[in-house]
């Protein structure tokens, strides 16, 4: 057996896309890329649509299965770190669990002094409502438009991969460990990537002929795993010569590591003055998604840890 190498050397790695559908569906889109040792791309797996629902049919879920719809040859066994990530909900807003759990009487009053529904609590997280604001995209609201469909499918597929893999990370429920972690999942939001400061790098990423519905979203998830791998194992952009090099000015360069949007890192956000926001966070879920307002560049040295300075 060889020895795991989850941390920063970038041993084999898969990173995997999924724009989750609806429960009964034929639109999951799925997309991946393969990495070998020292980050050579060894394949980029263009986005497919797929039902799940039709491919177990009434089989148990596994990531083993889960990744053999992409090509019957892959592996877990040969990957020393998996990233998958999601396109739907992993979380609820606490506000909307609290008013559909509580016993009758002790529903939460209705939110009186909202004006926009936007700045519902009972519809969209913390997280929801600062990716919104910081890239100029519209979130759908995982209470009222997606509890029902992609996200508890997403979730449920959550909790069957974990009963596979019960050290599997899913932050910030599941803390993951670089270094430790092999298989992690995270949510995503894939229109952050399309948004207009990170256009020009997504598109140099991902070719004009994957750019269509599930197959250009399952696509940016897989490049949101690798990009959220990079910033949280402090990996060096230019050990992927996958990254292109763009016009700085209105992308990162490839020798900067973008600062994943992280609870406790995250610049014009201050917990501390919104107080309860920090624990409504590891309650409800976080949408990782790379900061544009700030980048951080590796540690010289042997940067562990995802430790990164701003520059």
């Amino acid at each position: 057996m060889f020895d795991r190498d989850t941390g920063t050397r970038v041993g084999r790695r898969l990173y995997l896309g999924w724009d989750v559908g609806g429960w009964l569906g034929k639109t999951d889109g799925l997309a991946a890329y393969v990495f070998g040792h020292s980050g050579a791309l060894l394949r980029a797996i263009p986005g497919r649509t797929v039902s799940l629902w039709k491919e177990f049919d009434g089989r148990k879920w596994t990531l083993e299965k889960f990744i053999r719809l992409l090509d019957p040859q892959l592996n877990l066994d040969r990957f020393d770190r998996v990233v998958l990530a999601i396109n739907a909900p992993l979380g609820m807003p606490q506000r909307f669990l609290r008013a559909v759990t509580s016993e009758i009487s002790k529903v939460p009053e209705p939110e009186y002094n909202v004006e926009k529904l936007a700045e519902s609590r009972l519809a969209f997280r913390v997280t929801d409502r600062l990716v919104a604001k910081r890239f100029d995209v519209k979130v759908l609201s995982p209470s009222l438009d997606r509890a029902t469909n992609n996200g508890s499918k997403a979730r449920s597929a959550c909790a069957e991969f974990i009963r596979e893999l019960p050290k599997m990370a899913v932050p910030p429920f599941r803390k993951d460990e670089p270094g430790v972690t092999r298989f992690v999942a995270i949510e995503v939001l894939p229109d952050v990537w399309w948004s207009e400061k990170w256009i020009n790098f997504t598109s140099a990423c991902i070719p004009e002929s994957e750019r269509r519905g599930e197959a250009r979203d399952s696509a940016t998830c897989a490049l949101n795993a690798l990009w959220y791998d990079i910033a949280v194992s402090g990996i060096p952009t230019r050990r992927f010569p996958l990254l292109p090099p763009v016009d700085p000015v209105a992308t990162p360069a490839p020798e900067v590591v973008a600062k994943v949007l992280r609870p406790e890192n995250l610049g014009e956000y201050e917990p501390e003055e919104t107080p309860g926001d920090r624990d409504a966070i590891l309650q409800e879920g976080w949408i990782y998604a790379p900061d544009l307002e700030r980048v951080a560049t590796p540690l010289p040295g042997n940067a562990t840890d995802g430790a990164i300075v701003t520059p």
